[in-house]
């Protein structure tokens, strides 16, 4: 296939070889300012040129998936793809852009039967899983005073109101990473537990280090949460993208359906993948292997808070 960006697009060198992708893996190290989003569109309507002609991946029918983790950023890459499709003459269809929660939002609703929920199944906002959480922290601290309490700084027998308001954010900031980091890794909160109580049993510990402490009080108010979710009848973000991955996992042939719908994924934002999320987009390239991750591995904005870590794109 000819590389064929577009009248109003002058690709540099390095941008030539991107779009001189073929197949298979390919991983893009895109600095800021490097025209990240204007290359992405440009390789995805070179590769539905190619479906037009019988050449390329795609085969006859088959579509470029393009993922990414932010909805401003899906926002914009439809528009550039549209926008470059138009310019080079080719119908606007063939591809699908989605956020990570979006597909496996899709995917769950296929076959919502086999994912374990009903059809009609309810995602929580970030509002409403920062109010569970909040309810989960209430919860933990009004039974757990003393633990709590013994953390304050200064004199460990003594707390105020302004340790109690302070612990209250840290203790919610604690839930929120505990949680992402524990369903990142496929663990629910009595596994967590579990593995706590194991590790403390075998160090021999008579008194709980702090780092362990910290650790088990997350899993405590991560427990709470999750019964808080279930009560909801909602089902997280993190949840949803486990569910996505047990479906494909338990279901080879539903994974292979996707794989023929999307032959080639094309990954935005890599460096934010979590390895729940690669196990994700890995299950959706099993047939092919058409894996295109672009990302800077300097540039990720959500590694300190969550389970990401650009070495995955590295």
């Amino acid at each position: 296939m000819t590389v064929a960006p577009g009248a109003d697009f002058e690709p540099r060198p390095g941008q030539r070889e991107i779009l001189a992708y073929e197949a298979g893996w390919m991983g893009v190290a895109a600095v800021p300012g490097s025209g990240k989003t204007t290359t992405i569109a440009a390789l995805a309507a070179r590769l539905l040129d190619g479906r037009f002609q019988g050449e390329g991946p795609l085969g006859d029918s088959g579509e470029v998936l393009v993922v990414t983790y932010q909805n401003t950023a899906a926002e914009s890459l439809r528009s550039r793809i549209g926008r470059q499709l138009s310019r080079q003459g080719l119908p606007p269809s063939g591809y699908a852009v989605r956020t990570l929660h979006g597909l496996a939002y899709s995917i769950v609703q296929m076959w919502p039967g086999h994912a374990g929920t009903t059809s009609d199944f309810r995602v929580l906002d970030d509002r409403s899983q920062r109010d569970l959480i909040d309810r989960a922290v209430a919860e933990w601290n009004a039974e757990n005073t003393p633990t709590w309490g013994r953390l304050a700084p200064g004199d460990d027998s003594t707390y105020d109101a302004a340790w109690e308001e302070n612990w209250r954010r840290i203790a919610a900031g604690l839930a929120r990473t505990s949680i992402a980091a524990a369903k990142n890794r496929r663990l629910d909160a009595e596994r967590l537990l579990v593995t706590l109580a194991d590790i403390r049993r075998s160090g021999g510990q008579a008194e709980e280090l702090p780092g362990m402490l910290y650790l088990r009080i997350g899993a405590e108010i991560f427990a709470r949460y999750q019964q808080l979710v279930e009560t909801s009848a909602g089902i997280d973000f993190n949840d949803m993208v486990r569910l996505a991955v047990d479906l494909l996992e338990a279901h080879p042939d539903m994974a292979a359906r996707l794989n023929e719908r999307w032959p080639v994924v094309l990954e935005d934002e890599a460096q934010d993948s979590v390895p729940l999320q690669e196990d994700l987009l890995g299950r959706l390239t099993t047939a092919h292997g058409h894996w295109i991750r672009v990302g800077d591995p300097n540039q990720s904005i959500t590694s300190t808070f969550t389970s990401a870590d650009p070495r995955f794109l590295r």
